[in-house]
């Protein structure tokens, strides 16, 4: 008698905390459809935290290469700009999409490269092209941002990724 009162016992509360879980989950869905426009407010706005602003110093000089630079794609034909990167400084001007004058700073090397180019965007590109020397050179540039990322492909068979400012 005592199993068959336990056994009872069991279903009757097994059964009791199933429809009352069902009717939790029923009324909860019921609760978001209904509720689902009010969710989020009409002048909900996400304000992102720039990471360098977390060290003062660089997020004062990267806000002051934001305010300088600001370039579109459109905006640096013909412009005279200094990539400085971590192994060498360079002269650019982009003629155009496909053509593109560059002098070293340290050895007045002026060259002259048939590129080509991807626009990713109204501010950043992904040129390429080779030199003379069989190297071969791709550059990221965002100029918004000033920032500069180049891979210089060697004949050798020597990659070298550099990283850099647009001024």
């Amino acid at each position: 008698m005592k199993t068959w009162l336990s056994i009872i016992t069991l279903i009757v509360i097994s059964s009791c905390l199933d429809n009352s879980m069902l009717a939790q989950n029923e009324n909860g869905f019921d609760f978001i459809k209904a509720n689902y426009d009010r969710t989020f407010p009409d002048d909900f706005t996400v304000e992102l935290i720039n990471p360098n602003s977390l060290f003062m110093d660089s997020y004062e000089k990267s806000e002051s290469i934001l305010e300088e630079l600001r370039l579109t794609t459109k905006d640096i034909i013909g412009k005279e700009m200094i990539f400085d990167y971590d192994l060498f400084t360079v002269e650019m001007v982009v003629s155009s999409d496909s053509i593109l004058s560059w002098k070293s700073i340290e050895n007045e090397k002026v060259e002259n490269e048939t590129t080509r180019t991807i626009h990713i965007d109204e501010h950043t590109t992904l040129k390429s092209w080779l030199e003379a020397d069989n190297t071969f050179i791709t550059v990221y540039a965002d100029y918004r941002k000033g920032e500069t990322h180049a891979v210089l492909y060697r004949a050798s068979g020597k990659v070298e990724p550099i990283s850099g400012t647009i001024n």
